[in-house]
């Protein structure tokens, strides 16, 4: 079945169907802040002036982690010596249909330089203030305002007392953006206990 992209104009731009898929992997180096860093596509290429995630091309050959190596290395001057594989999707762009494999890297070795020609910034999840940015990276930034981490209430069959101790102690221990509630049938009952816990140590 045919599919269609339209632009900003609502005017139809190209036929999507059985298109061949581009291979992308694209890096998000994070810093121990939770800073991440985009780049800005310079000029001469498609999509110049917009923010993405720093990456490129698949070779031929080449497994997605060896490509973001070598991409971050020839955008950036930087070598990744630890990255994890995070989202994947497909994307319709007019010009050709990509499948974008994102990487979370948490170390790399070197400066950040703009090697291409390219402006790049570290910005904070839920703060970007650069544009326009890509359309494929939008689903992808409001990730990374998901906390990594998160407290969780214990079973239902701890007492209430109890459990409100226990998460208690852990929320001053640590600082956890989100704390998720589990107790079952008894939430509706408990649910101003833990609504004031979590507002006590300022957890949503």
């Amino acid at each position: 079945m045919a599919g269609w992209l339209r632009n900003s104009h609502g005017i139809t731009v190209v036929d999507t169907a059985d298109r061949s898929i581009v291979e992308v992997v694209c890096g998000v180096l994070t810093q121990p802040d939770g800073r991440f860093l985009l780049a800005q596509r310079p000029e001469g290429r498609i999509w110049a002036g917009f923010w993405e995630f720093p990456g490129g091309k698949i070779e031929p050959g080449e497994s997605p982690a060896e490509a973001l190596s070598r991409e971050l290395r020839e955008e950036l001057g930087i070598e990744v010596c630890s990255a994890s594989p995070w989202h994947k999707r497909l994307f319709d762009y007019p010009h050709a249909r990509v499948r974008l494999h994102f990487f979370r890297i948490w170390a790399w070795t070197g400066e950040v330089q703009s090697l291409e020609g390219q402006q790049f910034v570290w910005t904070t999840p839920g703060h970007v203030d650069v544009e326009p940015l890509l359309p494929a990276n939008t689903p992808v930034l409001r990730a990374l305002q998901i906390p990594s981490t998160l407290a969780i209430t214990p079973e239902s069959s701890v007492p209430l007392e109890a459990a409100l101790a226990q998460v208690s102690a852990g929320l001053a221990s640590h600082q956890w953006p989100w704390l998720q509630v589990r107790r079952g049938a008894q939430v509706v009952e408990e649910w101003s206990a833990w609504q004031a816990l979590a507002h006590r140590y300022g957890t949503n």
